[in-house]
């Protein structure tokens, strides 16, 4: 992927600069299983998603972080329009430079950030139809560009996996979050779960098994994606699907709100684990 002039590479320098500070878990598992060219084009998908996160996070008033909001997806949208965007070195040059080099549809984005709009104005779910729109918006959206970049096979059946696959991963942050996500006015169990029961852990058994589910839906992914983009695909998966088996053997735990994290050990033995089974995949 050719990099001409300097500003895109200073550009790309930000994005990985914005991606090591966050101190996820993300600059880890890509700095070590992809390629430079991937691994940058990811990185500044990242920064995007990160200068959103910090609008609706912020502490603006709703009505300055909706209009914002649109302000940056009409930023987005004139990107893909032009051949040459401004030649500065912030996040938005590397990103031009990564849309024009994979196949990622603008529609990603619009509904990434109909995610963030939905995430401060909308604090409880009615139907699991309803809370799967959100989680397909905030999460699979992220899988699909993921795969984008990643390069893959299977068309369509690929998507759609990749879809499940971002479904079962934000469902498990909500069950692992559900009671601090409460403490901040936001209700993620679909009401008409609650409508079937008065036990709250009944209604979270029935979120965990909605993910399990899914993880089971989308196990054929691995597969279909580039062989280096799998190992960064099944070291996150299998760290979401252990955490969420985890709070299945404990579910009053995180009803009483403690946070239970993997181990150090834990995860050590999953990326090993990982590694494993990716380097003898047939």
């Amino acid at each position: 992927m050719n990099r001409q002039g300097v500003n895109v590479e200073q550009s790309y320098q930000l994005c990985r600069k914005i991606a090591k500070e966050s101190g996820s878990n993300f600059y880890q598992g890509m700095w070590f299983t992809l390629d430079r060219n991937k691994r940058d084009a990811l990185f500044s998908v990242y920064a995007w998603m990160r200068a959103i996160d910090d609008i609706a996070d912020g502490d603006l008033e709703m009505e300055e972080k909706i209009k914002q909001l649109h302000a940056f997806y009409q930023q987005t949208e004139q990107l893909y329009a032009e051949s040459n965007p401004l030649n500065d070195t912030s996040f938005w040059l590397a990103l031009h430079h990564t849309i024009q080099h994979y196949p990622i549809p603008l529609a990603y984005f619009r509904d990434m950030l109909l995610g963030q709009l939905q995430s401060i104005q909308q604090n409880s779910y009615a139907t699991f139809d309803d809370l799967y729109e959100y989680c397909y918006r905030v999460a699979s959206t992220v899988g699909l560009i993921c795969i984008s970049i990643w390069g893959y096979e299977g068309g369509n059946a690929a998507q759609k996996m990749a879809e499940y696959r971002g479904i079962a991963l934000q469902l498990t942050n909500i069950v692992r979050d559900v009671h601090l996500d409460a403490q901040e006015g936001k209700w993620f169990i679909p009401a008409e779960w609650m409508g079937e029961t008065t036990e709250l852990e009944q209604a979270l058994n029935k979120m965990i098994a909605q993910a399990e589910y899914y993880y089971s839906a989308s196990k054929k992914l691995e597969k279909m994606v580039s062989k280096r983009g799998s190992l960064s695909l099944l070291l996150m998966t299998y760290s979401y699907a252990s955490l969420l088996d985890k709070i299945k053997k404990q579910p009053q735990e995180v009803l009483q709100g403690h946070r239970i994290r993997l181990t150090r050990t834990e995860k050590l033995t999953l990326c090993i684990t990982g590694i494993f089974r990716w380097c003898f995949a047939t």
